[in-house]
């Protein structure tokens, strides 16, 4: 079946409850460890550095919302073990989703569930990959020096310019995208994330 399936170039996320399937640490790196090739879950498990039992929920929960897809079964004795592949290369949000009241109480909850379980799948990436790479170079990999940048600034800047600025990011990272090669399995991952949000502060009440 993997010769004649292939995953679609873009899914479009139109749904809150597939949004929050999808943010998920775990579910993200699922869906990142499966773009190059099919694998079972005792693969995936692997590759994660984790128990295979830990991750059929997620796996269900992938599937559920079309995130992944079986593509292949193979036989081991008397087990039969799924192949996952991923139904698309790159996912984007319907910016619609993000059209939350924060006024209300489970609009901000949203907003704030969606923003946190990106920021802990970045960290647990990053916290994985340098423990890999550490393991990797333990066991005779080839060192090879990569720059990582890490940075946060916080600037105050008109709206029309930060409104020029998203527009030259956005065009950065449609940039960074087309870079992939997803049918080459020895390029090495690179992760690109982006948080740009304005930020307020309480508001003293006059005394």
């Amino acid at each position: 079946m993997t010769e004649i399936y292939k995953p679609a170039n873009l899914h479009v996320i139109r749904y809150l409850e597939a949004a929050k399937a999808i943010h998920d640490p775990l579910r993200l790196q699922i869906i990142e460890v499966l773009l190059p090739s099919p694998l079972t879950v005792k693969e995936i498990a692997e590759k994660l550095g984790l128990a295979a039992s830990k991750l059929y929920y997620h796996i269900n929960i992938l599937e559920k919302h079309d995130f992944i897809r079986v593509v292949d079964k193979s036989i081991h004795g008397n087990i039969i073990e799924n192949h996952y592949w991923v139904s698309a290369y790159n996912y984007t949000l319907d910016q619609e989703i993000y059209n939350f009241d924060v006024r209300e109480h489970e609009g901000k909850d949203n907003l704030i569930a969606m923003a946190f379980s990106q920021l802990d799948a970045v960290r647990e990436d990053f916290a994985r990959s340098i423990e890999a790479r550490s393991f990797n170079l333990e066991h005779g990999a080839e060192p090879h020096p990569r720059r990582v940048i890490q940075t946060r600034e916080v600037c105050r800047i008109s709206d029309d310019r930060i409104e020029a600025f998203q527009v030259k990011l956005q065009e950065l990272l449609e940039d960074f995208k087309a870079l992939d090669d997803p049918e080459d399995s020895n390029l090495q991952p690179w992760a690109f994330s982006i948080f740009l949000y304005p930020t307020f502060y309480y508001d003293q009440p006059d005394s």
